[in-house]
């Protein structure tokens, strides 16, 4: 009885898979299921069990959509040129719409390239279509969509341009600036080597920049370079694949260095010490520094990144003249020059005296401003032709210090001034010291003059 019941279920399991095979006798052939068969427990007898056995399960597989296969000849495509798309995995007999991306980005604007008809085994065979003159060179994402069925296939169209190009951020560059560039219209996955040589009429040695790869549509991401040590002038800069030789030539024009300066004190007198900052020299190149075109430049070196902090200080000429003076910087290395002003003002010395009265041979100091900074100055006696008494010295800022004691004469009979002369400069100032004598007595007088009692 059992094995009747089994030999009935197997049958019937037959049936079932051929009817699927067949399709139900239809003339349109039916994606093909795969039915399987649960795993059953073993044949138990009813004695066994108390009851008759379940019948088995059929449990169906979900039939796999195959991919859609997408192919363009040929890759790169030339830019403006034509392209022919075939696919399959499609719907058999439904209309395909076929486009491309106008720009790399998975959400560029779609432009519509052409449609087609899937045969009937779901193949789009291949179609010709122009591509717009707005496809740039490049990668494009391009898509092919049944209309029917909504199968959609993606691949990438890469695009090559008719002959190299070139683009700069600029074609105007500072000595030792940053260029960005980018090219293309080279062999696909070439080595191209990009290079300044001096132009046409000049000498000189060509300088490689930078070496790059081009990419499956003949063209290069962007690159960053730093000019080296050239002078200001006018190159060429060459583009030279290894592919096939292609070359290109472009002028771009390297301007000189302009810095900048900023002085302490940007004013005062002759003599005085000046320090400064500075920025937008050569790395790490010298700079020489001088007043009015001094024969004796100081030198001063800048930094890595082409400044200078508080440099210095420079000592403005102690013979110079009123008014504006130009502080000249040269880059030894780059040639360029900074020309700030200096304000030279006139000196107006003064001078102070440490006691400003008292008695014969009382000492006296000395002290004042105003002076040629450095600059020599002698004290004297009621005129600047007298012999001098005593020195010191004007510092930085012209502050007269280190004058000695000068003592009051005894002989004086009247008030003593005090003169103070620059030697450099030839200025002179002057203070007076109050004799005070005591009792009203003359250094000459031995005793003071009697007074009659009562007047």
């Amino acid at each position: 009885m059992m094995e009747d019941m089994l030999m009935r279920s197997l049958w019937l399991l037959v049936m079932v898979i051929a009817f699927v095979a067949v399709g139900c006798g239809g003339q349109s052939p039916q994606p093909t299921r795969v039915l399987e068969i649960a795993a059953a427990e073993p044949t138990r007898s009813p004695s066994e069990t108390g009851r008759a056995p379940a019948p088995t399960p059929l449990v169906a597989v979900p039939e796999r959509t195959p991919a859609i296969l997408l192919a363009i000849n040929p890759q790169p495509a030339p830019q403006s040129g034509q392209v022919r798309i075939s696919g399959r995995g499609f719907a058999a007999g439904e209309s395909v719409t076929i486009s491309v991306g106008k720009t790399a980005e998975a959400t560029s604007v779609k432009l519509p390239l052409g449609n087609a008809v899937a045969n009937t085994d779901g193949n789009v065979d291949p179609v010709t279509v122009t591509l717009p003159d707005e496809l740039q060179s490049g990668a494009h994402p391009l898509d092919a969509l049944g209309q029917g069925s909504g199968r959609r296939g993606t691949a990438t169209l890469w695009i090559r341009a008719p002959k190299p190009w070139l683009v700069l951020d600029s074609y105007d560059v500072q000595q030792y600036g940053d260029l960005g560039l980018v090219a293309g219209g080279f062999e696909p996955m070439d080595t191209v080597q990009v290079s300044l040589e001096p132009a046409s009429g000049a000498t000189g040695a060509s300088v490689t920049l930078v070496t790059i790869t081009t990419d499956q549509a003949g063209n290069a991401v962007w690159a960053q370079v730093k000019l080296p040590r050239l002078a200001a002038g006018t190159y060429s800069m060459v583009l030279r694949g290894q592919a096939n030789a292609a070359e290109l030539r472009r002028e771009i024009h390297i301007t000189p260095l302009e810095p900048t300066v900023e002085l302490s004190p940007w004013a005062g007198p002759p003599g005085v010490p000046v320090q400064m900052n500075a920025r937008g020299f050569a790395p790490d190149e010298h700079i020489h520094v001088s007043f009015g075109g001094t024969a004796d430049p100081t030198p001063l070196q800048a930094d890595g990144y082409g400044n200078l902090w508080g440099a210095g200080p420079v000592r403005v000429p102690q013979n110079a003249s009123t008014g504006a003076m130009a502080l000249t910087l040269v880059g030894d290395e780059s040639g360029a020059t900074a020309s700030p002003e200096f304000k030279v003002l006139e000196p107006k010395p003064w001078l102070e005296l440490t006691a400003w009265s008292g008695a014969p041979g009382a000492p006296v100091g000395f002290g004042g401003g105003g002076w040629i900074g450095g600059e020599r100055v002698s004290i004297h006696l009621n005129s600047a032709t007298t012999t001098p008494q005593s020195f010191g010295m004007a510092d930085d800022n012209g502050w007269l210090k280190g004058a000695g004691q000068v003592y009051v004469p005894n002989d004086v009979g009247d008030d003593v001034i005090f003169v103070a002369v620059g030697e450099q400069s030839h200025l002179v100032a002057a203070a007076t010291f109050k004799v005070v004598l005591p009792f009203g007595l003359r250094p000459s007088q031995s005793q003071p003059t009697p007074v009659p009692n009562g007047g």
